[in-house]
């Protein structure tokens, strides 16, 4: 449903002295019907530029995008009634309209017959819980509620694809698990190709059948989503430590497997990255043992979960090379 080949999009800033930023690099993805796909990365990765790319608000500086089988050209007309789109939620509706008339608004200007229009925002409206609310305005409603009326206005036209931009940035969490639920039944009760960008790995974990990690413009990352939910259990174990360590125990240290060491002049730390349990427990050990080899004072062990931002670091460490 959703094919893009080696997309690329750089923009270009300043009048003088032109600046150019390429926000998204070498991006292929292929999502199909009945998936939700996730586009997990940090904060500027490129994950809002993908989407605005993919349903035509931005044009692409090359490489190509299908929908529904379709490809897309420079000077083709968004198939409006083919996609639907929640930007950053509650950015993509009218406050100062009601529901209602939202609703009936991107109805028409997608195309779909006033007759129509009108039974389906009445269907969403209580579908959604917001039937209470179809004459306030909008501005007046809760961020959750503004967050499901943005999702009813992309599904008014009832389109086969739907792209999803941070669907639970800054709801509550009985708003943010209403939203999950929805997403999960448009995908595998209605058949929608759904992307979901977010940089919230635990989100990704609870919807999406596979994940697609991008960093800096590039995909590092694509894997099922039980291939990759795994790194929200990564740990790293850290060793604070006093003393002289010698050359030779140095050496044995930096040969274990996942350990980096810090610091110098008699006060060291050391990371351990976890692996499974047991053989992370081996290794521990043995990095005490090389300690107490050398007399040196341990001065605590911990455990830290690994940051989503931890994760990115480790796996951008090889990029793909883009073939244009």
């Amino acid at each position: 449903m959703i094919v893009t080949k080696n997309l690329r999009k750089v923009f270009v800033t300043g009048l003088a002295a032109r600046r150019t930023t390429e926000a998204v690099r070498c991006l292929n993805l292929s999502i199909e019907k009945s998936e939700v796909f996730g586009l997990l990365g940090p904060n500027g990765a490129g994950k809002t530029t993908t989407v605005k790319l993919i349903c035509g608000l931005i044009r692409a500086t090359s490489g190509s995008i299908y929908l529904g089988g379709h490809k897309l050209s420079p000077h083709s007309k968004w198939p409006s009634q083919l996609v639907g789109a929640v930007l950053e939620g509650n950015r993509n509706v009218y406050w100062n309209l009601t529901p209602q008339e939202n609703l009936l608004y991107f109805a028409r200007i997608r195309g779909v017959h006033e007759r129509d229009a009108r039974s389906r925002a009445k269907a969403l409206l209580e579908e959604f819980n917001l039937s209470s609310k179809y004459r306030d305005a909008v501005g007046t409603l809760s961020r959750g509620m503004q967050q499901k009326l943005a999702l009813c206005c992309a599904l008014i036209s009832n389109p086969p694809i739907l792209l999803v931009d941070e669907p639970t940035l800054g709801l509550d969490v009985s708003a943010a698990r209403a939203i999950r639920a929805k997403l999960h039944l448009l995908a595998k009760e209605e058949n929608r190709a759904i992307l979901v960008t977010t940089h919230n790995m635990r989100l990704a974990a609870s919807i999406c059948d596979r994940v697609g990690i991008i960093n800096n413009g590039e995909m590092v990352r694509i894997g099922e989503i039980g291939e990759l939910a795994g790194l929200l259990e990564t740990s790293v174990y850290i060793v604070e430590c006093n003393g002289s360590l010698g050359d030779d125990r140095r050496g044995k240290l930096l040969r274990i497997p996942g350990l980096t060491l810090h610091g110098g002049e008699n006060s060291y730390e050391i990371k351990l990255l976890a692996g499974s349990r047991g053989l992370t427990n081996k290794r521990l050990y043995e990095v005490i043992e090389i300690l107490r080899g050398e007399h040196m004072q341990l001065v605590s062990v911990r455990e830290d979960k690994q940051s989503l931002e931890d994760i990115f670091v480790r796996l951008t460490e090889e990029i793909p090379e883009c073939n244009t």
